[in-house]
């Protein structure tokens, strides 16, 4: 989860002062569920943003297994490492914030 801007500045720090084959995570905040991503979105769309728990064999037959399993695997990660030696300021808006009253309003 990184505001776009947030990450252009990121990329630019790699692409003046990181060493070479080094790897990065443009990610500015903790990690996010999908359930509050899916309410903020369906909020931002105008709709109600109730979300609805499906058990995972639901999802695999719904979304395909690939896609079902990577919306349920806990993935944290963190951008900290651009912040402690980049210099990385990450400075958007947080994404549920961004999608619920910035962006896209």
């Amino acid at each position: 989860m990184v505001h776009i801007d947030d990450l252009a500045d990121l990329f630019a720090k790699v692409v003046e002062a990181a060493p070479a084959r080094s790897v990065w995570h443009g990610i500015s905040e903790p990690a996010v569920s999908v359930a509050d991503l899916a309410t903020a979105a369906a909020q931002a769309a105008g709709v109600s943003g109730e979300t609805e728990v499906w058990p995972l064999d639901r999802a695999r037959v719904e979304l395909g297994e690939l896609f079902a399993d990577a919306l349920a695997l806990s993935q944290n990660v963190t951008g900290q490492a651009g912040i402690d030696q980049l210099n990385w300021e990450p400075k958007g808006p947080d994404v549920i914030s961004d999608l619920t009253a910035v962006s896209y309003r």
